[in-house]
């Protein structure tokens, strides 16, 4: 999974990834990104995020690949919201009730050890009704449209995910308004 992490980054700057390998002299990776002429600085990357998304919403990140869970925190550290992680569904449970401010959004694997992405949105979404939920994965759909799979209507985004499309979708999801609301 972290490869294709890294291959959704690289692919959504524009860049390339070639792979070489003989055996008994190892593995090589070149990583080819396009050059430019400004500089980008940390401070100018979180200003552009959080005008492009966040209202000071805070997103909870479950996802048991740490790879994924780091970087889907960094993003949207990076886009001005609060988040808070865990690596399991039952410590996602234990870290939502510990949060100063209730989640507004849940960021979580579909298929995880123990409880499910599915079970563990059930569950929040009985503490904190108005909680938004967007399900990642990086297995194929067909698996996903089993009748156990995703409620009907729930936001989905597919791994590995470009930094645009990761972007758009939280924003998606949380400004999604459930029937109820």
């Amino acid at each position: 999974m972290g490869f294709a992490i890294v291959y959704g980054i690289v692919h959504s700057l524009g860049g390339s990834i070639f792979v070489s390998s003989q055996p008994g002299n190892g593995t090589r990776f070149d990583v080819y990104l396009r050059a430019t002429k400004t500089t980008a600085t940390t401070e100018t990357a979180v200003t552009t995020g959080a005008t492009a998304g966040a209202r000071g919403e805070s997103v909870l990140v479950v996802d048991d690949n740490s790879g994924v869970r780091e970087l889907a925190c960094t993003l949207l550290e990076s886009a001005g919201y609060t988040v808070a992680a865990a690596t399991d569904a039952l410590r996602a449970l234990a870290v939502a009730r510990a949060m100063a401010i209730p989640p507004d959004l849940l960021l979580t694997d579909v298929i995880m050890p123990g409880m499910s992405g599915r079970e563990l949105a059930e569950k929040l979404r009985d503490i904190y009704p108005r909680l938004r939920v967007l399900f990642m994965s990086g297995y194929t759909n067909n698996i996903l449209s089993d009748p156990n799979g995703l409620p009907k209507g729930m936001h989905f985004i597919q791994k590995p995910f470009t930094v645009e499309d990761f972007q758009a979708q939280v924003q998606r999801a949380l400004r999604h308004q459930y029937p109820e609301d």
